[in-house]
């Protein structure tokens, strides 16, 4: 599996990576990406604007692209609602509501 992953704290510092495909739990789905967008936040995270310039706000390393859309390729023995095949979309962007982050309104760089 490749992925666009944000390595160093400092500009650029993006990179292709292959990572090991990933093994997915009796509730989750896998998902081969199709396409990847490039939003506001993967160029901020490129150039290393404030919002991923101190640990608090961002962890290293991150990937990018969280808005994409792809076909699964495989469910988990408690998935019902979906099967090898659908075509499906996100933005996976997962937050806990209760950081100071997340009370700020910036749920995109979640502490958790």
């Amino acid at each position: 599996m490749k992925a666009a992953v944000k390595y160093e704290r400092r500009k650029g510092a993006v990179k292709i990576f292959d990572l090991e495909e990933p093994k997915i739990g009796p509730s989750e789905v896998l998902v081969r990406i199709k396409s990847a967008a490039v939003c506001g936040s993967d160029l901020h995270a490129y150039e290393f604007l404030p919002g991923y310039q101190t640990p608090e706000e961002t962890k290293i390393p991150v990937t990018l692209g969280h808005e994409w859309s792809g076909i699964i390729a495989d469910v988990g023995a408690n998935v019902s609602r979906f099967r090898p095949g659908d075509r499906i979309m996100g933005e996976s962007v997962l937050y806990c509501g209760e950081c100071r982050l997340c009370l700020q309104g910036r749920t995109n760089i979640c502490e958790r």
